[in-house]
């Protein structure tokens, strides 16, 4: 018995060594939670539900109950040229730790409208090192209407100080210098996540186009495909699962949702803050036109 426990052990440590020089986080548990989840989970102690949006003025037309609101900016803005970048790790800690959210919370997100800010907020979550306790709201608040849920109208939400501990995880962020490289290489794998037309304009050379709505039921931007139907729109496009993958877009929100389902796929992938912005306006760098990679 001891034997077969040393085995056990000598396994444990070598997929976890695996992991660590791969640069692959691993997924946490239930990256998405059905709206049913939800309902049974409002009471939940240790439950920090967060709208994220653009305007609190659609948070106040109705939201979940016990959501909480964080602006957009409260996570990105924009500067030397460069639009919706990450935010100082200590602006990001103290707007998170303000609306609730500790080391032990149970985070689940869904936006206000448009889907990617919830997905923007997750691969925030993860450079932080606070994604393996956060899910996205499967269908958002747009299915917890179709089922005539109850929503609130106010803003009574009043979190206590949140708590949170630094453990940045910088391999979930990729920088300008990790894109030319892969620009040059076939050993890495470029997505441009923005539609069709916008990549046939001009791309980073070597990305392949898969636009982010493909990965989503067509009558809901909110909702998610199954794994299955994911995997094989990744596959079809060419992606390899073996390769290191960035995930790219006009400033950094549409390839957060590649990098969502790519994770939940347990690919190794990170996403490029910088995006289309940093490569062609204000680096001005080669662009490929048309709807080939290269």
């Amino acid at each position: 018995m001891k034997f077969w426990r040393f085995i056990f052990f000598l396994w444990t440590i070598l997929l976890l060594s695996t992991i660590a020089v791969a640069g692959i986080i691993p997924r946490g548990p239930d990256m998405l939670v059905s709206t049913k989840w939800l309902s049974d989970h409002l009471p939940d102690q240790n439950l920090v539900l967060v709208q994220i949006g653009p305007k609190e003025s659609e948070y106040l037309e109705g939201h979940i109950p016990n959501a909480r609101f964080l602006p957009i900016e409260k996570i990105s803005d924009e500067r030397d040229g460069l639009k919706h970048e990450l935010l100082p790790v200590n602006q990001l800690i103290a707007n998170l730790e303000a609306i609730g959210i500790s080391d032990n919370s149970r985070v689940v997100i869904y936006a206000s409208n448009y889907p990617t800010v919830a997905t923007r907020l997750y691969w925030t979550l993860d450079y932080l090192g606070l994604a393996k306790n956060a899910s996205l709201l499967d269908g958002g608040i747009a299915q917890w209407k179709a089922e005539k849920r109850p929503l609130a109208l106010d803003n009574s939400v009043a979190p206590a100080q949140g708590t949170i501990r630094v453990h940045l995880h910088p391999q979930v962020v990729a920088k300008l210098s990790e894109v030319k490289a892969a620009a040059a290489t076939k050993n890495a794998s470029l997505i441009d996540s923005r539609p069709e037309k916008r990549y046939s304009e001009g791309h980073i050379p070597g990305a392949i186009s898969l636009y982010w709505q493909q990965t989503v039921p067509p009558d809901s931007l909110n909702g998610f495909n199954s794994e299955k139907e994911i995997r094989k729109a990744y596959e079809k496009a060419g992606i390899n699962r073996r390769s290191r993958i960035i995930t790219y877009c006009e400033t950094g929100f549409q390839a957060t949702h590649a990098y969502f389902t790519l994770k939940q796929l347990g690919y190794n992938v990170k996403m490029y803050d910088g995006s289309f912005n940093e490569w062609n306006d204000v680096q001005k760098l080669p662009v490929v036109t048309g709807d080939k990679p290269r």
